[in-house]
């Protein structure tokens, strides 16, 4: 997956900075911003995370684990909002309450 996204974001990214890729990428690469990105993704978003869903199915069963992952969807949408100050619209609201209705049914 990981593989996937690497090979198929730099491709859009060469094909939409041409001549201007090695010199964003090394611009990139050389910001503390980009290191703290990837050490968060890697780290944090998917070894953790990953570490964390293993635990709860031992805790809890696997399909009530798994409904709650279905909560990802909600906490970034949230996270966009909070954090990044973006805007909500009517579409996503709905389906932010459908998730939350849905993992609510299933773990009832």
């Amino acid at each position: 997956m990981f593989l996937v996204g690497t090979v198929g974001f730099n491709l859009i990214a060469l094909i939409g900075l041409r001549s201007n890729y090695v010199t964003e990428l090394v611009t990139a690469v050389g910001a503390l911003e980009f290191w703290g990105a990837i050490l968060y993704l890697s780290v944090a978003s998917s070894i953790v995370a990953f570490m964390l869903y293993n635990y709860s199915t031992s805790v809890i069963s696997p399909v009530r684990s798994a409904s709650f992952s279905n909560l990802i969807t909600v906490v970034s949408v949230l996270a966009g909002l909070i954090l990044l100050k973006e805007s909500m619209s009517l579409p996503q609201l709905i389906c932010c309450a459908l998730i939350i209705i849905g993992v609510f049914g299933v773990n009832r």
